[in-house]
């Protein structure tokens, strides 16, 4: 007997690429069985995604005046 372990993601849901992120490309485990999902499964999977973009990242200088940044930059 052979036992796989696969870890959870942190960019869900993830999807068949041809198929696209709809409920024909995106599968849910049920036990020994995959389902599809839902249209409102996969909008919640993909409203809970960590995006991690230059934007969101916070700065770890947040004190910095006007007078240093024209020094700094």
């Amino acid at each position: 007997m052979i036992k796989v372990l696969v870890s959870s993601g942190l960019e869900k849901p993830y999807y068949i690429k041809s198929k696209g992120m709809f409920p024909s490309g995106c599968y849910i485990r049920m036990g020994t069985s995959s389902q599809p999902m839902t249209t409102a499964m996969i909008d919640e999977l993909y409203a809970k995604r960590i995006h991690t973009r230059l934007r969101n990242i916070p700065s770890p200088r947040q004190d910095l005046k006007s007078a240093q940044l024209k020094i700094y930059y």
